[in-house]
């Protein structure tokens, strides 16, 4: 693996004079918008993102240790770059620009505490740069999640304690300008426990927190078996009832093919009545009719009653005065008889008085 890792000085300068090469035939500019560093499983993965293919060159150097990308042909977007990283292995990563005789240039500067292999390649727009996580500070990429996890934290903890205390003491031995160096350790290892101690009290109190959730797991355990029950028994009562729903659906069904026979009839009387209705409205307009011409039936009877009474009162008058007629009538017939009567016998007396 770390065969596949290393990249060589000779490699280098190879890739400068690529990079050279390429740079004279280019004059579009890559635009460099952003610097990100990921903390992997097994890497620290240092990402420069452009807006083309990057032409590079890479360059390693001791005295302190540095890693030099340079960028041909590019510019940073925004301001100077600079990620705090401190993992053990990289202090931090910078960026720097500057012109050389023939092209604008982006320089990534990778500084190290300690030598470790890396690997540089692109990936479309993006350069790639990966740095060997293996010398890391523990768990920078990962929180303990294991007992010896735990364990070996606890363990790095008591060593990390005891290495600051050797070098204290190697600092109060030590000459001047060895004190300084060790006195920079000690700060090193100090953030380190720090670090460390921050990450067993975090470990902590996410175990208490587990502890709780754990409760909270069995009672909801509980809880749910109570509700598990609660719902076979509610699955039951819902079968009965869901049985009580299909025959009440078949009876609604019943239902509505009545509701729609009765329906069908109810047009049919419907209709029916309509006839009816518009039978009785032309009956109501005869009546009507009728009734207008019976009140004038009823005018034309009164005034013909008023006239027989007229023609009665008449009658009776003229039966009165034939009646009194009659009498005259019968009185001048006695008197007409009895004057026959003197006229026969004066007829024969004249007879008789003729013979003689």
């Amino acid at each position: 693996m770390r065969n596949n890792w290393k990249i060589s000085l000779l490699s280098s300068i190879a890739l400068s004079m690529l990079g050279t090469s390429a740079i004279a035939q280019s004059d579009e500019v890559n635009h460099i918008s952003r610097i990100q560093v990921d903390e992997n499983e097994d890497q620290t993965l240092i990402q420069v993102t452009g807006d083309m293919h990057p032409t590079y060159s890479v360059y390693r150097l001791r005295n302190p240790l540095r890693l030099f990308v340079d960028i041909a042909n590019s510019e940073l977007d925004g301001e100077l770059v600079t990620v705090e990283v401190d993992n053990g292995v990289i202090t931090d990563v910078m960026t720097i620009e500057y012109e050389d005789a023939l092209t604008h240039v982006t320089r990534v500067i990778i500084g190290f505490e300690q030598d470790a292999l890396y690997n540089v390649e692109h990936d479309g727009d993006l350069l790639l740069i990966s740095i060997d996580g293996t010398d890391r500070n523990l768990f920078v990429a990962q929180t303990p999640s294991s007992e010896a996890d735990l364990l070996a934290l606890q363990t790095e903890l008591v060593s990390a304690q005891a290495r600051i205390e050797a070098l204290e003491e190697a600092a109060n031995r030590a000459s001047t300008n060895d004190a300084i160096a060790l006195r920079t350790q000690v700060e090193n290892e100090r953030e380190e426990l720090e670090r460390l101690q921050a990450l067993q009290a975090q470990i902590l109190m996410l175990s208490s927190e587990n502890a709780d959730a754990q409760a909270q797991v069995v009672e909801l355990t509980e809880a749910r078996e109570t509700a598990l029950a609660q719902f076979v028994e509610l699955t039951e009562e819902n079968s009965e009832i869901q049985a009580r729903v299909d025959a009440l659906t078949r009876s609604n069904q019943d239902a509505q093919i009545q509701v729609n026979e009765l329906s069908s009839e109810n047009s049919d009387a419907q209709t029916q009545v309509d006839v009816l209705t518009r039978s009785n409205q032309d009956a109501q307009t005869q009546i009507n009719t009728l009734s207008s011409e019976n009140s004038d039936a009823q005018t034309q009877v009164d005034a013909l009653t008023r006239s027989n009474q007229d023609a009665q009162t008449q009658i009776n008058a003229l039966s009165s005065e034939n009646n009194t007629a009659q009498t005259q009538i019968d009185a001048l017939s006695s008197e007409n008889s009895n004057a026959q009567a003197q006229v026969d016998a004066l007829t024969r007396s004249n007879r008789d008085a003729q013979t003689r």
